[in-house]
């Protein structure tokens, strides 16, 4: 299940009406991060995969390195956060550590 960018309490409820879904992710911005911090990281220990830009990572967390950030919200709960690097690619940390990838053209 794909919970996209919406209110964080919004994404909780249709989570909550999801029966056992075999993975969840989702994805937020630095609106919500501001506006809805506190239920933001009340959804967090109940998804699988976490989707922001390194902006938003550092803006949820304080922490301004990447990988530290990253690992700081695998230990909230999720198996994976992917952070968006735009022209740059993107980065999935998990617990068995970083894949970086970068879009070619």
């Amino acid at each position: 299940m794909f919970l996209a960018n919406i209110d964080p309490e919004l994404q909780l409820q249709v989570l909550e009406q999801m029966e056992r879904p075999r993975l969840t992710l989702l994805d937020t911005m630095n609106f919500w991060i501001h506006g809805k911090k506190q239920p933001l990281l009340e959804l967090i220990p109940r998804i699988d995969v976490l989707i922001l830009n390194d902006e938003e990572l550092q803006e949820l967390t304080d922490i301004p390195h990447l990988y530290r950030a990253a690992e700081s919200l695998l230990q909230m709960g999720p198996q994976a956060v992917v952070v968006k690097k735009g022209e740059h690619g993107a980065v999935l940390i998990d617990r068995e550590g970083l894949l970086s990838h970068r879009l070619t053209r």
